[in-house]
């Protein structure tokens, strides 16, 4: 970086490059720096409940390896399978799960960063706690690569949930799936991620995903139907986890008393994951 800096030759960092944003598009006559084999997990310790990673790690085996350990790291973007822990960190990368969970700077605890002129700064704190000076580590994840490239980091995790248990619940209109979901969080329950499929997006993941529609829903009525999964991580048992589905839609009900022409019915259904 020193090199590069002192001769003006820009630096393009590249993880999985799996970024949407083009943050691993290089500028011509530019270089270049892959992290392809610094992807090492370097540690995972289960009393403080961290893991120090290289940023070539791959955020599926991140998930996996702490997983074996009864641990959890929740953020979950799409191309968790192929993108790296460096571009998680450099895009402040999300997922369905920050819903509940938030995002990769929830998790980033502490960081080694190398400037564009070769600096090599130590930021964050390895403790649970630490209040004192500038939170340069939550500036430096979202940057894309424009303040600094990380080469370590340390990263929060929590205790692995128990179980996992999916609700998909299926409505006669969009109209009315706000006032459940409003229902639901109001009587305490959060969701890991909470995803909406309208009628086109149905129609198209339908022969691939096996959507069940009920049996009572008319072929007429399913081009008016939207289907809102519910995937979430709780310690409760999956027979409470239904109990929260028919609450939700019976507060929902009940709060919403405008005259309508169809009969309203929410139909769910539940599954282990």
């Amino acid at each position: 970086m020193k090199a590069a800096y002192e001769h003006e030759i820009p630096v393009t960092p590249r993880g999985g490059g799996t970024g949407r944003v083009g943050g691993a598009i290089p500028v011509p006559g530019g270089i270049v720096l892959a992290f392809e084999k610094m992807n090492a997990i370097e540690g995972i310790d289960k009393q403080e409940l961290t893991t120090r990673v290289q940023p070539g790690v791959i955020l599926g085996e991140l998930k996996r390896a702490t997983e074996e350990e009864q641990l959890f790291y929740p953020p979950d973007p799409n191309s968790v399978d192929s993108c790296a822990i460096g571009g998680n960190l450099a895009a402040n990368a999300g997922g369905p799960r920050a819903f509940k969970y938030g995002v990769t700077r929830e998790y980033a605890m502490a960081m080694d960063v190398v400037l564009a002129d070769g600096t090599v700064l130590k930021l964050g704190h390895e403790t649970k706690k630490g209040v004192t000076g500038y939170d340069l580590t939550a500036l430096m994840v979202g940057s894309e690569g424009t303040l600094g490239i990380v080469t370590e980091a340390t990263l929060r995790l929590i205790p692995k949930p128990e179980a996992t248990v999916t609700a998909l619940a299926c409505f006669s209109s969009l109209d009315e799936v706000a006032p459940v979901v409003s229902a639901l969080l109001a009587q305490g329950q959060l969701p890991a991620c909470i995803e909406l499929l309208d009628e086109e997006a149905i129609r198209i993941v339908r022969p691939e995903a096996g959507l069940t529609i009920p049996n009572e829903t008319s072929e007429r009525a399913t081009s008016y139907m939207t289907s809102t999964r519910w995937r979430y991580w709780s310690h409760n048992t999956v027979g409470n986890a239904s109990a929260f589905g028919h609450r939700a839609a019976s507060s929902a009900t009940a709060s919403s008393a405008r005259p309508r022409t169809s009969s309203r019915k929410t139909s769910w259904f539940l599954a282990p994951r």
